[in-house]
């Protein structure tokens, strides 16, 4: 984790000791911890529908996911806000477990949708970690979307420059 943490210095503790100053640190946790609560739902859905996948495992890589979000949240459920640590942590779990969920559908365009969260998780990683940790989201966003598009591109040329 101290690789990542090198390069421009973050605002972990600035941001955090002002949410804190101004009473808002509980109520941001409960808002993370739900955002990651919902994340797990179209997976685990998607685990219960048969033709959500043609991989082998591939439902039980969706259930995975989903059980995953689950325990990415409980940080967020504690009394104290999560360590600089944790969170880098959160960020990286998150993003690969987003990916493996955009890509593992039978439908690459269901996970370009599913992809439209990499920012959410981008801005956060902006907001309160290194350049570094975003630079890793970023990469893989672009990994995911890049091979969703050529997923998209092998039936489909023009919709895949469109939506890339």
């Amino acid at each position: 984790m101290k690789f990542l943490a090198r390069g421009v210095p973050d605002q972990y503790y600035t941001v955090t000791s002002r949410l804190n100053a101004m009473g808002h640190q509980r109520t941001v946790m409960r808002l993370v911890a739900g955002c990651i609560f919902l994340l797990s739902l179209p997976p685990l859905l998607a685990a219960a529908n048969p033709a959500a996948s043609t991989i082998p495992g591939g439902r039980a890589v969706l259930a995975f996911i989903a059980l995953a979000c689950v325990a990415l949240a409980m940080p967020w459920l504690r009394y104290r806000w999560p360590t600089r640590a944790q969170s880098i942590s959160i960020v990286l779990l998150g993003s690969l477990l987003l990916a493996a969920g955009c890509v593992i559908g039978v439908n690459p365009m269901s996970g370009l949708l599913i992809s439209t969260i990499f920012p959410f998780i981008l801005g956060y990683a902006a907001l309160l970690h290194s350049t570094r940790v975003q630079a890793f989201v970023a990469a893989v966003a672009a990994a995911t979307i890049g091979s969703l598009a050529v997923r998209i591109a092998v039936t489909d040329v023009p919709t895949a420059l469109a939506v890339t």
